[in-house]
């Protein structure tokens, strides 16, 4: 009988394959093994908390999800996720792989994550977003911030856009964890931030920085095209822009 796994289209599924791939490693310390199974590359223990801390996030997106869909008892699919919290957290104090792996990596503690998975994904479809497209819109919200910060834009406008930024490129640094999950929280609180303060964003856009607020809006809408089509919800997107989605629009 074949083996089954779930997919890699949610945080569920994603964070089984990744303590999965961590069950092939044996020897010294969570610093020396864990990155190979997140695929982070030379020694940065900085990129391994950031990954670590993904995973407690991602975790606590599952526990969300879950509550919101079951019909049934939800501790039958979430009585594990403290003990990975907890395992997570012990693994960012550097900690001997081998008793790390032996108290967390059992198939009691990963086995509900296929089921999660499967749960979340019938009530949250996702379509993977391409390792470039990701790494490509990373580098044009680098490109546009130094455009940004280069200008002369009212300070608190220019610091909310940058705290935007922020949001949006943690999610995209995390997508492979957390998923399209990650990318709507960001972009709810960049729509929140445009809303609350669209009397700003208006009247800079009379001003001498007409065209940064205006790269803003292509940068922040062509994020939105990508989410929802990430999240399978094409239909969702307009038949016309009023200004093209790709890097060619800046």
């Amino acid at each position: 009988m074949a083996h089954y796994t779930p997919k890699e289209e949610n945080p569920a599924g994603r964070l089984w394959h990744l303590l999965d791939r961590a069950k092939r490693y044996s020897g010294e310390t969570t610093y020396t093994q864990l990155p190979k199974a997140f695929g982070i590359q030379g020694n940065d223990p900085t990129a391994l908390l950031r990954a670590l801390l993904s995973c407690v996030e991602a975790l606590e997106d599952i526990e969300n999800r879950i509550k919101r869909i079951t019909t049934t008892d939800p501790e039958l699919f979430l009585y594990p996720i403290p003990h990975l919290r907890e395992g997570f957290l012990r693994a960012a104090n550097n900690s001997n792989f081998d008793q790390w792996k032996a108290a967390y990596l059992q198939p009691d503690y990963l086995n509900p994550l296929m089921f999660c998975a499967k749960e979340i994904a019938q009530r949250y479809p996702e379509q993977d977003v391409p390792k470039e497209q990701i790494e490509a819109f990373l580098k044009r919200v680098e490109d546009f911030e130094s455009s940004l910060k280069s200008s002369t834009l009212e300070d608190s406008l220019k610091n909310r856009i940058l705290e935007c930024l922020e949001e949006i490129r943690q999610a995209l640094t995390t997508y492979r964890i957390r998923g399209a999950y990650a990318l709507t929280k960001a972009l709810s609180l960049t729509f929140g931030e445009k809303l609350l303060h669209g009397g700003e964003f208006e009247e800079a856009k009379l001003g001498a920085n007409k065209e940064i607020v205006q790269d803003f809006d292509k940068l922040v809408y062509g994020y939105f095209a990508m989410i929802l089509l990430a999240t399978e919800s094409q239909k969702l997107l307009p038949q016309k822009y009023p200004f093209p989605l790709d890097d060619g629009a800046r």
